[in-house]
């Protein structure tokens, strides 16, 4: 992948995984009054993952901005574990939220 196209792509997913942060902060800070609490756990563990997800795509980002290449095998193969975690999350998301 170039470095115009990985720089692209990990801004988009840093937008995407900012974007699902604020989503989850507003639904805990929303429900939260109607939330188990097992569920308000769950919740505040997922926005714990995201978060760590945000800080390293921060940091993909810098190394694809400042020259290096951050996409190799293993990188590949995070990226895609970090996308099917928010995928995962989201879901979860939906049906807490279609349950109360």
């Amino acid at each position: 992948m170039n470095k115009k196209k990985c720089v692209r792509q990990l801004q988009l997913d840093l937008e995407a995984q900012t974007m699902e942060l604020n989503q989850l902060e507003a639904r805990i800070k929303h429900r939260s009054y109607k939330l188990s609490k097992a569920a308000l756990q769950e919740l505040h563990y997922q926005e714990a993952c995201l978060k760590e997800q945000l800080t390293e795509t921060k940091s993909q980002l810098a190394e694809a901005e400042d020259g290096k290449d951050p996409v190799g095998p293993t990188k590949d193969l995070h990226v895609n574990i970090v996308m099917l975690t928010g995928i995962l999350v989201a879901i979860c998301l939906h049906l807490l939220l279609w349950l109360c």
